[in-house]
């Protein structure tokens, strides 16, 4: 008999351990992976929406919609309400994606080649600018701004 009490309060305390060690700890959890985007060249959006597809290593960052579409930050501030001049430090817009200006289904690349990026929120970068085509040729005032709850890893 007190051999299956012993056993009994072993299986018990096993269960009590496996539901405590399985309940939903708050404290950890990790940010939503979905953000949202929009890109403005002219005074035209070109480009506005959510996506899933979120990238950031150290302080570069990343969004995009498949092949339609994708902006690629780097050098992003690392405190809220700091600017960093596109040029230095490494810092760059590069936005690449298909009928964004042109309408021939071509893939298209533009690049910061003066302006900021800020960072405006915890979650929300910024930058405005001209950018200019992959030729360098043709120049385009823009702006824009990506935001996620993953861009809050950045320190």
């Amino acid at each position: 008999m007190k051999k299956s009490i012993f056993n009994i309060l072993i299986l018990l305390s096993v269960f009590s351990l496996t539901f405590v060690a399985c309940s939903k700890d708050d404290e950890n959890e990790t940010p939503g992976t979905s953000g949202k985007y929009e890109l403005v060249i002219n005074g035209n959006t070109i480009s506005k929406g959510t996506s899933n597809e979120i990238g950031m290593a150290g302080n570069e960052i990343s969004i995009s919609k498949g092949d339609e579409f994708s902006i690629l930050i780097t050098s992003v501030p690392g405190t809220v309400g700091n600017t960093i001049d596109i040029g230095t430090n490494y810092a760059s817009v590069t936005i690449l994606g298909e009928n964004l200006l042109l309408s021939d289904g071509s893939t298209e690349m533009y690049v910061g080649v003066s302006g900021t990026i800020k960072r405006v929120s915890a979650d929300k970068i910024t930058f405005e600018g001209t950018c200019a085509d992959a030729t360098l040729l043709k120049s385009y005032s823009f702006s824009g701004s990506v935001e996620s709850d993953v861009y809050k890893m950045i320190k």
